[in-house]
């Protein structure tokens, strides 16, 4: 075969296979531990010698949600009575022409006082202003918290705002400091707990709106992918490196999981699978059969063959 781009140099001694794995496969598999086509694991039989492997394409659905039940609530107060309260945004996904209307009835609905509230996004500076029907002297502010520092466990990423409190003018205006992300960050992370082994997986960098995922060691990202759609249609994307990750031994068993941008919790796609293409280079060329989608003790096999 040609001589392969990798990682430290080149090589000519490989066997190449690639393996096409779709989330769908694991539907039925009873473990709880994978639950279903979120994050699929995968037993590979007689895969041995791994040197490199890359991923080629991915096929993801957007059909996750960005305001979800773990970051979609926030805390109202007004100054008038000083009464806290929650605002709830319905988990969907949302655009510049849903958003508004939906995030007024939200406060509308969360005001103690039953003031009215109004929300304009500008043109120009591409940040919203919240204003409230108080009058008078009265204010009001949002307050963004959550178990973590890095926004995931609010919407303040999605709408404009730091973490901790902001507080509306005298005039009832409460303009978001930032621009916001109302369809969530524009890429998403392919994961992998159990490919582990990989030495180059890329390194966990402090990302939009703050935070990092696990310090900035390297970890189970193999690969970032652009969110190129809207919500409702089918992320898709090549891998146009030419460079191979290398790898250290066998591999009989992978998982597989997307994450939101850097929230590290793994992304539900409300029934509905992703897939994607690995390819590897192996340094032997023992045969095995081609046989996809085999259930074996409680787990999905794939078995492969050499080309």
């Amino acid at each position: 075969m040609n001589p392969i781009s990798v990682i430290g140099g080149t090589s000519e001694n490989f066997e190449y296979m690639e393996h096409q794995f779709d989330s769908l496969d694991a539907q039925d598999t009873p473990n709880a531990a994978y639950p279903k086509t979120d994050w699929p694991q995968f037993n590979l039989e007689e895969v041995e010698d791994l040197a490199y492997m890359r991923i080629i394409d991915v096929q993801i659905p957007f059909t996750y949600y960005v305001y979800n039940q773990f970051n979609n609530t926030f805390i109202l107060t007004e100054s008038t009575g000083g009464l806290a309260t929650t605002v709830t945004i319905p988990p969907g996904n949302y655009n510049s022409a849903t958003f508004i209307p939906m995030i007024i009835t939200a406060l509308n609905t969360a005001s103690a006082n039953h003031y009215t509230y109004t929300v304009t996004d500008s043109a120009s500076t591409q940040k919203f202003t919240f204003h409230n029907s108080a009058g008078g002297t009265n204010t009001f502010s949002f307050t963004f918290g959550g178990t973590d520092d890095q926004g995931f466990d609010n919407p303040r990423l999605w709408i404009g705002f730091p973490a901790g409190t902001t507080t509306s003018t005298t005039a009832q205006n409460l303009v978001a400091p930032n621009a916001p992300m109302i369809q969530g960050p524009n890429y998403l992370y392919l994961c992998s707990d159990k490919g582990h082994q990989v030495r180059q997986f890329l390194t966990r960098k402090t990302i939009q709106g703050g935070g990092s995922f696990q310090g900035g060691s390297s970890g189970p990202q193999v690969c970032k992918i652009p969110v190129n759609v809207n919500a409702g249609g089918l992320i898709e994307w090549t891998n146009m490196s030419p460079n191979w990750f290398r790898f250290e031994g066998d591999l009989d068993q992978i998982d597989w999981f997307c994450t939101l941008g850097n929230d590290p919790r793994k992304i539900a796609f409300n029934g509905q699978s992703f897939s994607l293409k690995m390819g590897m280079l192996i340094e032997h060329t023992q045969v095995s059969v081609n046989q996809s989608g085999l259930y074996h003790q409680g787990r999905v096999v794939k078995r492969m063959r050499h080309r």
